[in-house]
């Protein structure tokens, strides 16, 4: 299996983005409030694609990267319901442009093995501080995912 590292994810013809919010804004009005509506919006619109692109019963593999040195806990695995998975991921380490580069391998053979709206949530959450739950540490990239069918989403 070929695995996409964080840069190769931009450019390529195949890439489709989608804007889970379109009329809303994160902050509200003039301010640094956070605006509750639009990250409800989103994810309950990432919940919908996600449970379109990988319905329940379906194998697919979880992929996430940490830069810099050993990442130690870096807070997945709450996020993942069946422990087990923990002895099945497959962790490798490279050198991109002079920094460490972990990549971690999570294969999932039914999506009840993840607390997939925690998932969904700390994903969305991810860029705004004050908001829980979030992907644990800043060098933590946000997860893709990919099934036998080659679909792939960087979520």
């Amino acid at each position: 299996m070929h695995i996409l590292k964080p840069n190769q994810f931009s450019g390529d013809a195949l890439t489709e983005h989608i804007e889970l919010e379109e009329e809303l804004s994160p902050f509200l009005d003039r301010s640094d409030e956070l605006n509750q509506a639009y990250f409800d919006a989103v994810i309950r619109n990432a919940k919908g694609l996600f449970d379109t692109l990988f319905p329940k019963g379906e194998a697919f593999t979880l992929v996430y990267h940490v830069y810099g040195g050993h990442p130690g806990n870096t807070g997945m695995f709450r996020l993942i319901r069946d422990k087990s998975l923990r002895f099945q991921t497959t962790v490798i380490r490279s050198e991109e442009e002079e920094e460490t580069l972990w990549t971690y391998i999570v294969p999932i053979t039914d999506r009840s093995q993840l607390h997939t709206p925690r998932l969904l949530e700390a994903i969305c959450h991810q860029d705004f501080q004050s908001l829980r739950p979030r992907l644990r540490g800043w060098a933590t990239s946000y997860p893709a995912v990919s099934d036998r069918r080659a679909c792939l989403i960087r979520l």
